[in-house]
């Protein structure tokens, strides 16, 4: 079949523009290149659907763009993809867009030389095929699909279980154990990501780590726009640094414990993003919450938490005491 594969993001592992490392979150580089070598090993002719942001970079380091893990299988799934024309569309049998919405200031009222096209490709590619017989797929990965986007495709796919729908977050398995993991950890507990619905988690079971001296890192838009979490939590650590891959790979290989902390819908629904993966990959001990929808699927029952002090006994068990350095 042709299948046309629409993302906003990066494979590589640099995001380059003009030369320049960009701020920008994408978990694209986890688990697309896993999409386009089995869709590419099953006979099956893809098509990137949206500009090649990973053009530059690759130009520029070759197969070190890939560099980070599973170099040699990223590089090639990144050239065994085609580059769609959207000046002339390739007759497709599936599109399958990753879903994206009106981001303000981002890829809707900002000025036009400055706006991100993302949203303006993908209304363009659904009002395009959707007047042929391409099945056309919406991935609702972020939740916020509305009625009105539901109707505009032929099917949901969910990454939890909202739609009916469910697949996990695709990877190579093959890949998931290439590094080992480190003797000793400089953080006992650190979370990379953004402060969007998770203030009740940190209020729970995060917050009163700190209390008792436990050494907490959070990394990410927590300090941005006059965000008020110093005032809230003064006793954790943060960094609003967008850091590169690369610094995230440091980051959670020298981690004990990383939170899967998830917005209240992900939770209700069982979504699991990709901070599993990245745990299990580079090093660090992800850990759960009771109240996280099937949480038991993913993980033991050891590392599945219902409290803060639970929370505190994981990091200070006798045998992980040895390893906060």
């Amino acid at each position: 079949m042709k299948i046309g594969y629409s993302f906003w993001g990066f494979t590589s592992d640099y995001k380059l523009r003009n030369n320049e490392e960009v701020s920008s979150p994408d978990g694209c580089f986890l688990y697309v290149w896993s999409i386009f070598q089995e869709l590419v090993k099953r006979g099956h002719q893809v098509y990137r659907m949206m500009p090649d942001q990973d053009d530059e970079a690759v130009k520029k380091h070759g197969r070190d763009a890939f560099s980070l893990f599973s170099k040699d299988k990223r590089y090639l799934a990144y050239h065994q993809v085609m580059q769609a024309d959207l000046n002339n569309l390739p007759d497709l049998d599936i599109l399958f867009l990753e879903w994206r919405w009106p981001v303000d200031g981002k890829n809707i009222n900002v000025g036009q030389n400055k706006k991100d096209p993302d949203l303006d490709i993908h209304n363009y590619l659904l009002d395009y095929y959707s007047k042929t017989k391409t099945v056309v797929i919406g991935s609702d990965q972020d939740y916020k699909m509305t009625r009105d986007d539901i109707s505009k495709v032929d099917v949901v796919f969910d990454w939890g279980f909202k739609h009916g729908w469910h697949v996990d977050v695709p990877f190579d398995w093959s890949e998931i154990s290439q590094f080992s993991t480190l003797d000793s950890y400089r953080h006992p507990i650190l979370y990379v990501g953004s402060r969007y619905e998770r203030d009740d988690y940190i209020d729970k079971y995060i917050y009163p780590l700190a209390e008792k001296q436990i050494e907490v890192v959070l990394i990410g838009n927590w300090l941005e726009r006059n965000r008020d979490s110093m005032e809230k939590w003064p006793l954790i650590k943060f960094s609003d640094k967008r850091v590169t891959n690369f610094e995230f790979k440091d980051l959670i290989s020298n981690t004990l414990v990383s939170p899967l902390l998830a917005k209240k819908d992900y939770n209700q629904y069982g979504l699991m993003t990709g901070r599993l993966i990245e745990c299990l990959l580079f090093g660090a001990m992800p850990v759960g919450f009771k109240d996280f929808w099937g949480i038991d699927k993913y993980l033991p029952n050891e590392l599945i938490v219902d409290s803060s002090e639970s929370l505190f006994n994981l990091i200070l068990r006798p045998q992980d005491r040895s390893q906060i350095s």
